[in-house]
C-alpha cells in the first residue's frame, strides 16, 4: 500500500491511498473538527472544494457535530444552525453516511450521549465496492433484439424426453446456460460496455475533426447510435435491480437507479447482529445465528391432533366445487393467469422473471400448458420449480436484531402460475365457506364494517351493570407461518374439498368467563400450531372493573393491560371523542 499525503490542515488531512486490491487510487480524508461552529465551517468549506474529486473518496473521524436530534440522548438544548451548516456540507458534497455497527453514540461524557464520529463516502467510492456476483436474470433490453428470439426458438424447439414438468424444467435449465454464453459474448459487462462504446465516440469525433472526411462522420454516427443503445441497456438493467416501476418509460434515469440500486443493496446487507446482548460481525456466527432464529420463527406450535375444533367446522364443498377445482386447464385459462403475474416481478434461483414468460409465450405455451396439467393430474413439482431465494428486508433504517427484518420469498416463475391457477379456482367457492363476520382481506368485503363495531364494543365498554366488561385485542405470532400444516388439512377435509385437491394445496405449501376464554385460546393454540403473540395483545378493562377483579384477569391471560386509546392497522380505537394528541405520530 502507497500512501501520499495531498493536504495537510488544522481539521483534516487529505491523503491519496493506492493498493495492489484495488485498481483505482482512493482519497482518504481524516477529520478532527473543531468545537466551534465558525472553525468548523472552515472545514464545510474545505470538504466542498474536496467534492470535485472523481476519484473514489471516504471521509472519517470526529466531526463534533449531529445531523439531527434522533443522534443524541440527555441534551438539553439542539444547536440548530451547527446542524445546518453539516446538513448542507453533505448534501452539496452528494456524500453518504457508512453507517456503523454497535451503538451509535460515539461520545458520552456518563450523563449525555451523541453521535459525533461517523464515516462518509461519495458515488464513486461506493461505486468501487458495491459490485456483488448475482444469478442470470433475463433483462428486458435483450429480449426485443432478432438474435436473441432465433436464440431461443432454436434452443427450445430441441426435443427432450420426460414428463411435462421435467421437460419444462430441463428446457428452462437448458437455455440457461447457452444464455449466459451468449451474453458473456455479446454484451458483456453493461457497464464496460458503456465506457467502451463512450471512449470510441471520442476517438471518432477526434478523427472527423481533423479530416471532415465522409466515411469519418459515419463511423461517428454508428459510434454515437452503439453508445446511445448501451446506454439505455445499462438504464434498464438498472432498473430491473432498482425494482422501480413509478417512473416515465423513456426518461433517462441512469444515475438515479444506479443510486437506487447500490442504496438498496447496502441497506440489505447483514454485516452485524445483535444475540442476547452480543454484538456477532463474523459471517459464519451471523448465518448460525440467522438460521437459527428463522427456523424458530417458523416452526410451528406442537399441534395436538384433538377434532373438536374442527367438528365445529361444516361441509360446504360440494362434489361440482371439487371437480371445478380439478377441472384440467385450458389454455387459455393458463394464459390468462401468466399474464396476471407482473411481468416485471424480481425473477427466483431459475432466473426467469415475467418478462420472458409473457414474451415468449407463443412459443413456450404448450409446455407450461402439459406441466401445468401435470401437476394439476397430481404429480409434485419438481426441485427446480420448488427452489425458493428467502431476502431479508430491513423494517427501518438501522436494523440491529433479527426481528427488524422482514422474510420475503422469491419464487420461480412456473411455481407462481401453478399457484395462481389453484387461488384463482379457489376465490370462486371462498365467499360460502368464510364466515359472514370476517370482512378484512376478503374481495367484496370492507374490514371498515369490523372497524366500526369494534369501535362501537370500545365506546359502550363502560355500559351496563355489571361489574365490568373486558375486551381482549389478541395478536397473532406469525399467523401463517406458524400454521399446522396437519391442522390446515384437517380443516380442507372437514370443509369437504376432494383429497386430490388437498394433496395438491399441500404439494405447493410442503414442497417450501376469562379461564374458560384462555383455557380456549391454548386449546386452539395446540390443535392449529398457532401462537398468541402475548407481547402484543393486551386487555382492555372497563372503569367499573375492580383492582382485584383486574389483577385476576392479567394473570390469568398473563397479557398487559391496554388503554382505551390504540392502533391497530393504523385505524384509531378509543373511546369517547379523539383527543389530537392520540393523532400525533
Amino acid at each position: 500500500m502507497e500512501v501520499e499525503v495531498l493536504d495537510d490542515q488544522i481539521q483534516f488531512v487529505n491523503l491519496q491511498v493506492s493498493s495492489l486490491l484495488c485498481n483505482e487510487q482512493v482519497v482518504m480524508t481524516a477529520v478532527y473538527a473543531s468545537c466551534s461552529v465558525s472553525e468548523r465551517r472552515q472545514l464545510w468549506d474545505g470538504l466542498q472544494i474536496m467534492s470535485t474529486t472523481s476519484k473514489p473518496w471516504i471521509i472519517m473521524g470526529d466531526f463534533n457535530v449531529i445531523k439531527g436530534p434522533s443522534e443524541q440522548i440527555g441534551c438539553k438544548a439542539l444547536n440548530t444552525c451547527a446542524m445546518e451548516d453539516f446538513n448542507d456540507c453533505l448534501l452539496n458534497c452528494k456524500l453518504e453516511d457508512a453507517g456503523f455497527q454497535g451503538s451509535s453514540l460515539s461520545w458520552t461524557n456518563g450523563r449525555a450521549s451523541k453521535r459525533l464520529d461517523r464515516v462518509l463516502f461519495n458515488q464513486a467510492y461506493g461505486d468501487l465496492y458495491s459490485t456483488i456476483k448475482r444469478n442470470l436474470q433475463i433483462s428486458t433490453f435483450v429480449v426485443p433484439t432478432s438474435d436473441f428470439n432465433k436464440l431461443v426458438e432454436d434452443n427450445w424447439n430441441i426435443p427432450l424426453a420426460g414428463d411435462p414438468l421435467y421437460t419444462l424444467g430441463m428446457k428452462l435449465k437448458r437455455l440457461k446456460g447457452v444464455l449466459k454464453s451468449w451474453n458473456r459474448h455479446t454484451f458483456g459487462n453493461v457497464f464496460s460496455r458503456v465506457e467502451q462504446s463512450e471512449e470510441e465516440v471520442q476517438h471518432c469525433e477526434a478523427a472527423f475533426e481533423s479530416s471532415g472526411l465522409v466515411e469519418d462522420r459515419e463511423a461517428l454516427q454508428h459510434a454515437k447510435a452503439f453508445h446511445l443503445r448501451s446506454l439505455a441497456m445499462k438504464e434498464d438493467f438498472l432498473k430491473q435491480q432498482s425494482g422501480i416501476k413509478w417512473l416515465q418509460e423513456g426518461d433517462r434515469n441512469t444515475a438515479f437507479y444506479h443510486n437506487f440500486v447500490r442504496k438498496k443493496r447496502k441497506k440489505r446487507a447483514v454485516l452485524g447482529i445483535m444475540e442476547e446482548g452480543n454484538w456477532l460481525d463474523m459471517p459464519d456466527d451471523i448465518a448460525q445465528s440467522g438460521v437459527a432464529f428463522y427456523k424458530d420463527l417458523f416452526t410451528h406450535y406442537l399441534a395436538d391432533a384433538d377434532e373438536e375444533i374442527i367438528d365445529c367446522i361444516p361441509s360446504m364443498v360440494t362434489a361440482e366445487d371439487n371437480k371445478m377445482l380439478m377441472f384440467p386447464p385450458d389454455m387459455e385459462e393458463v394464459r390468462k393467469v401468466v399474464f396476471s403475474l407482473s411481468k416485471d416481478s424480481v425473477a427466483g434461483p431459475d432466473g426467469y422473471n415475467g418478462y420472458f414468460f409473457h414474451n415468449f409465450w407463443p412459443l413456450i405455451a404448450k409446455d407450461v400448458l402439459d406441466a401445468v396439467t401435470h401437476f394439476m393430474e397430481g404429480h409434485n413439482l419438481h426441485q427446480a420449480f420448488t427452489s425458493t431465494v428467502v431476502a431479508l428486508l430491513p423494517k427501518g433504517s438501522s436494523p440491529k436484531s433479527w426481528k427488524d427484518y422482514r422474510p420475503i420469498s422469491l419464487c420461480n416463475f412456473v411455481n407462481k402460475i401453478m399457484t395462481k391457477l389453484m387461488s384463482t379456482r379457489l376465490a370462486t367457492i371462498l365467499p360460502k365457506l368464510i364466515s359472514d363476520s370476517q370482512a378484512g382481506f376478503v374481495q367484496g368485503r370492507l374490514i371498515q364494517d369490523n372497524i366500526l363495531l369494534a369501535q362501537e364494543l370500545m365506546h359502550h365498554i363502560d355500559k351496563g351493570k355489571q361489574v365490568g366488561n373486558i375486551i381482549l385485542n389478541l395478536d397473532m405470532s406469525k399467523a401463517f407461518d406458524k400454521l399446522s400444516w396437519g391442522f390446515l388439512q384437517r380443516v380442507l377435509r372437514k370443509f369437504g374439498f376432494a383429497a386430490i385437491w388437498i394433496e395438491r394445496v399441500m404439494a405447493a405449501l410442503d414442497n417450501n368467563w376469562f379461564s374458560k376464554l384462555m383455557a380456549f385460546l391454548e386449546h386452539y393454540q395446540k390443535v392449529s400450531g398457532q401462537l398468541v403473540n402475548a407481547e402484543k395483545s393486551s386487555v382492555i378493562l372497563s372503569s367499573k372493573a375492580s383492582s382485584a377483579r383486574c389483577s385476576i384477569v392479567l394473570k390469568v391471560t398473563g397479557f398487559k393491560r391496554g388503554t382505551t386509546h390504540f392502533l391497530i392497522w393504523e385505524f384509531l380505537f378509543t373511546k369517547g371523542r379523539k383527543d389530537l394528541f392520540f393523532l400525533t405520530p
